[in-house]
């Protein structure tokens, strides 16, 4: 519930601050978050999975050891991440209003540091309920703040200010709650095992940040080409949606990666069971969102966002293709995270940013703003098959119910979709397309008893 409040009230914020601002301005307040964004993960180093991993196996052991260091070495990545963040961010900046935006959200990447700790804190400990508590507050506060200022000032960098406040005052809060709620957390100097430490989660820490780049690259690289804020902005405004709807996922995979890096060993058909349904989930909501948007993206986001945003529409009928591989790649992670295959998701991960940065300067010549958005399928599509590839020569998952079949039901979907508009009318064309991909989904992807203990439950209610 919390998170269906925490999404629906940042839905509410982009409609009400991208009608007010506009397409230009709301362009410059997505850059200077995207920037910031993609800095986020380098204070965390990969140490937010390692942190999971073993407190999820021994709590006690980790208070005393892996606490306090992870702690400490967060405290000086931060300090020098936000430094890096504002000066290559100022020495590249073009306009003041980019310089000012950068310096602002420069704060709120420390604010939003202190937060991703204590959140990876909470998940490590299972103790999800204090960042539900924490949105609960503070989710609120900060969209009615932003939202008041931004109707009586209109101005973008007032609007940043409130974010960046914000995030502030919740991660302080955050940590002040870890440590009344959790452990007392003391922060210790002992550089040599803290360098021993960084060295050996180096790997997942690069991991962790190709994969932030994978969601905030396309908007610094599109302004590194050239394209305009106005440009930039509607494609920000398509991919937040798209965050939005992958964000229930992205809970998924960082809740359920303790208990997986403790069953990984001992009950490894868990671990077998929650790769293959993260695919299946996948094929089903992603082809079902996908098929919705490429009829209903563009009218809908004309009427909310009015005309200046149409391009947002063609964009997002495009991007919400990427929700397939986005999901199983993002779900897969956590798979590898509970093996501690660090170098496999590092791998996977400077595959999909490659292929991303290189489609990038094909795709923009070709279709333009649009094309972008083929370059976010590429990326996420590369990074999900070869995390698919990879569990399959894990033997975590098998080729042709997790991998095989996956693909050619939606190949065969948007086929059979993209067939049917051009002979039936646009709505039969969507339910014949989405009664297909479920029946095919049903039959191919769960497995017999999983049916049966299914369809059992459905006949007693």
């Amino acid at each position: 519930m919390t998170l269906l409040m925490s999404q629906g009230l940042r839905f509410i914020y982009i409609f009400v601050i991208a009608r007010l601002l506009g397409a230009e301005m709301y362009g410059l307040l997505a850059f200077g978050n995207a920037w910031y964004m993609m800095f986020l993960p380098m204070t965390g180093l990969g140490l937010g999975i390692y942190l999971s991993q073993k407190v999820g196996k021994n709590a006690q052991k980790a208070e005393f050891r892996t606490v306090p260091l992870v702690a400490s070495i967060r405290f000086i990545a931060v300090t020098l991440v936000a430094s890096v963040c504002l000066f290559v961010g100022l020495v590249n900046a073009d306009t003041q209003a980019i310089s000012i935006i950068i310096a602002i959200y420069t704060v709120a990447l420390i604010g939003r540091a202190m937060l991703l700790w204590s959140t990876q804190m909470f998940q490590a400990y299972e103790q999800t309920i204090y960042v539900f508590k924490l949105e609960r507050i503070f989710k609120p506060a900060e969209v009615t703040l932003g939202l008041l200022v931004a109707f009586a000032t209109e101005n973008v960098l007032l609007v940043a200010s409130v974010h960046a406040l914000g995030m502030i005052c919740q991660g302080g809060i955050a940590v002040f709650w870890v440590n009344k709620y959790l452990v007392k957390v003391n922060l210790t100097w002992r550089p040599r095992i803290m360098l021993a430490l960084v060295v050996k989660l180096l790997p997942l820490g690069i991991a962790v940040a190709l994969g932030q780049f994978l969601f905030q690259g396309p908007v610094v690289l599109l302004k590194q080409e050239g394209i305009t804020l106005s440009q930039i902005g509607n494609f920000s405004l398509a991919i937040q949606l798209f965050v939005v709807l992958l964000s229930i996922f992205s809970s998924i995979r960082a809740a359920a990666l303790p208990a997986l890096s403790r069953n990984a060993k001992s009950s490894f058909s868990k671990l077998q069971s929650y790769s293959h349904y993260s695919i299946v989930i996948g094929v089903v909501f992603g082809c079902s969102c996908a098929l919705l948007a490429s009829q209903l993206a563009e009218p809908i986001i004309v009427w909310l966002f009015t005309e200046k945003f149409r391009l947002a529409g063609n964009v997002m009928a495009i991007l919400v293709w990427a929700l397939i591989p986005a999901i199983i790649h993002n779900m897969l992670n956590s798979s590898q995270a509970a093996l501690e295959h660090n170098k496999s998701i590092l791998l996977i991960n400077v595959l999909g940013a490659s292929t991303l940065i290189v489609g990038m300067f094909y795709w923009l010549d070709a279709q333009f703003v649009e094309g972008a958005a083929y370059t976010v399928i590429a990326g996420f599509g590369t990074a999900a098959l070869a995390s698919a590839l990879y569990l399959v020569k894990k033997k975590v998952l098998r080729a042709l119910p997790s991998v095989i079949w996956p693909a050619l039901i939606t190949l065969l979907t948007f086929t059979l979709n993209d067939i049917l508009n051009d002979h039936v009318v646009t709505f039969a064309a969507l339910f014949i397309s989405i009664s297909v991909m479920l029946i095919l989904s049903w039959w191919l992807l769960v497995d017999a008893q999983v049916r049966k203990l299914i369809l059992e439950r459905v006949v007693k209610r």
